[in-house]
């Protein structure tokens, strides 16, 4: 039963991941202000942040879309 949950989850986890948008480190560091806002978000310290790649990792883009949506609405809804 327990492999079961484990992989569920990880299944519910990777479909989320699949149906994000992917979105640039440059992005995301100038929507939220700045890699230290990133990092304090998710825990981590702002060299974390910077060592990743220019694409944001799927995970993290999709705990950032969860704890912070305002950073993900298009310029438009922004505005409004």
């Amino acid at each position: 039963l327990l492999n079961f949950i484990r992989s569920q989850t990880g299944l519910r986890i990777r479909l989320a991941c699949d149906t994000l948008d992917t979105m640039t480190k440059t992005e995301l560091i100038a929507r939220a202000g700045s890699a230290a806002k990133v990092a304090a978000v998710l825990g981590l310290t702002r060299q974390a942040v910077s060592a990743w790649p220019e694409e944001v990792p799927p995970l993290r883009l999709y705990q950032l879309r969860d704890k912070k949506p305002r950073w993900f609405r298009k310029q438009k809804d922004a505005k409004a």
